[in-house]
């Protein structure tokens, strides 16, 4: 009788063992899947912010060649207006030389107009970043405006 208690102990024993023996193996294979999916999830955002920071630099890069285009166009106008005022002053003492009074008078207005489109493009370099082409239109327009009216006056 001893035997056969100690002989089903032994099997109760046996067969508990392998079941919690298989409930661990379960739990820690479906823990190492989990560290698996973690060490994914963990790479793919380090390639996301990889893409992120190449995708910054290349704004960032964007940003500083959109700088140096509106430099150079600032430097272009202000090149062609200087010219455009030289040709401007010559025709205005020409007319200011004629001597009658109309001509003085037209002078004097013309003279104040081209005053005033000098100092908005002295007092532009600091406001016309967001509206280049619109500043760059009004001036154009301003000087044709001006030069006409100087020929029409002539």
């Amino acid at each position: 009788m001893r035997t056969m208690i100690m002989s089903s102990i032994l099997a109760v024993a046996a067969f508990t063992g392998t079941a919690c023996k298989a409930k661990t193996e379960k739990a820690a294979d479906q823990v190492q899947k989990a560290e698996e999916n973690v060490r994914e999830q963990q790479a793919d955002v380090q390639k996301a912010q990889a893409e992120a920071a190449k995708g910054v630099q290349a704004a960032k890069q964007d940003v500083a060649e959109a700088k140096v285009d509106l430099a150079k166009a600032r430097d272009d106008l202000h090149t062609e207006t200087m010219a455009r005022f030289t040709k401007f002053d010559e025709k205005l003492t020409k007319l200011e030389a004629k001597g009658d009074a109309k001509s003085k008078e037209a002078a004097v207005a013309l003279r104040t107009r081209r005053d005033q489109l000098a100092t908005k493009l002295n007092d532009a370099g600091m406001k016309m970043d967001n509206n280049w082409d619109a500043f760059k239109t009004d001036v154009n327009d301003t000087f044709t405006k001006l030069e006409s009216d100087l020929d029409a006056a002539m």
